[in-house]
């Protein structure tokens, strides 16, 4: 059966986004009423409280504020620097089925920047405020459905050099060659009201076991993990197909957005493991 969603909720949410290039963004200002309907901003906010106490308590780490935590996430956050060229498109998708796609790398590549920055005494907090948030946005791509979708183009042009065959700027909003921008604008919608996204998700008991493993098997081999448990639920060609459906929205809500939550999560804690570790043999 397909579930109903009110349109003010689905209006309010058109306006609150950017765009749905990546999830929901928020990004149109910094303002908390557009931040709310950002499902990145949602995982960035639940996942934070926890790992910036373990920073603090466990690693003597100042991890980044919720403030520009926020900034970074929506209103500069990375779909506003991929509107402006500075990011390619193929950097937002991963195809589990064929390994094409560069999140997993992007995501690498600011998980990096967050351990140097950590590791040069967390100054300035702006710096790794955009490094943070910008590595849970990449990882968090990796996992979004509609982003499994599509291939390399071969151009050269970063707004261009991925086809995904569920967006379009040329056809109507409303037809099938957009159900990337509808689905994802149907969890910024939900999401609000789902009572699971209302409290700071707490540190699994295993998380430095965890942190272990992505330091050994490297941060795109654990995204790309992750992606592929999601793929094989077929969440967003179920969507497709049927709508959106109470299946659809149990595989979204009990295990997508929990598992990228998570591994924001997990992430963070690698790195500060990591620049603890090269700033404490450093002294």
């Amino acid at each position: 059966m397909k579930i109903r969603i009110r349109w003010w909720v689905v209006l309010a949410v058109v306006f609150g986004a950017s765009q749905a290039h990546a999830w929901s963004s928020g990004s149109l200002n910094g303002s908390w009423t557009i931040s709310r309907f950002s499902t990145h901003w949602l995982i960035v906010r639940l996942a934070f409280p926890t790992v910036g106490y373990y920073w603090g308590t466990r690693l003597g780490l100042r991890f980044p504020g919720p403030d520009l935590l926020r900034r970074f996430t929506c209103q500069q956050g990375a779909d506003i620097a991929w509107l402006r060229g500075e990011n390619s498109n193929r950097q937002h998708f991963f195809n589990p089925r064929t390994g094409a796609g560069g999140a997993p790398d992007a995501a690498s590549h600011y998980f990096s920047k967050l351990v140097a920055w950590a590791g040069r005494g967390c100054e300035p907090e702006g710096e790794g405020a955009r490094h943070a948030a910008w590595l849970s946005h990449f990882a968090s791509d990796a996992l979004c459905p509609p982003h499994h979708e599509g291939k390399p183009t071969g151009g050269t042009c970063l707004r261009t050099n991925w086809w995904d065959p569920y967006s379009s700027w040329v056809h109507p909003v409303w037809l099938r060659r957009n159900k990337h921008l509808w689905f994802e604008l149907a969890i910024a919608a939900r999401q609000q009201l789902h009572p699971r996204f209302r409290d700071p998700a707490p540190l699994p008991d295993a998380i430095e076991e965890e942190a272990d493993r992505i330091l050994a098997l490297g941060v795109p081999e654990t995204v790309k993990l992750e992606a592929g448990k999601i793929a094989e639920q077929q969440a967003f060609r179920r969507y497709v197909c049927d709508g959106w459906t109470e299946r659809v929205a149990a595989s979204v809500f009990d295990d997508i957005l929990p598992r990228a939550i998570h591994l924001t999560q997990a992430l963070w804690i690698s790195a500060g493991r990591l620049a603890a570790g090269r700033t404490s043999s450093s002294t």
